[in-house]
């Protein structure tokens, strides 16, 4: 299996308004691009990558419905990675 790589850029100060911020590629893509999409090509008999299905867009739904009673909820749901 191939070793998902992350890349990181830094962004001007002016841009962010913060002092070099860097941002990273999304991990689900990376490993979708990496190893999903190549498995994919060859299960559905590919000629071409190009052909293979992209990902336009990835949805991650937290429930908080408890979050309205307890504040420390929603901090831990915000913080963790």
């Amino acid at each position: 299996m191939a070793e998902a790589k992350t890349t990181t850029t830094k962004s001007s100060p002016k841009a962010t308004g913060k002092s070099q911020a860097t941002v990273s590629t999304a991990r689900l893509k990376v490993l979708y691009n990496t190893t999903v999409a190549k498995e994919l090509q060859k299960e559905l008999g590919l000629a071409n990558a190009n052909q293979v299905p992209k990902l336009e867009k990835i949805v991650l739904n937290v429930g908080l419905g408890r979050a309205k009673d307890d504040k420390k909820i929603m901090e831990v749901a915000t913080n963790s990675p």
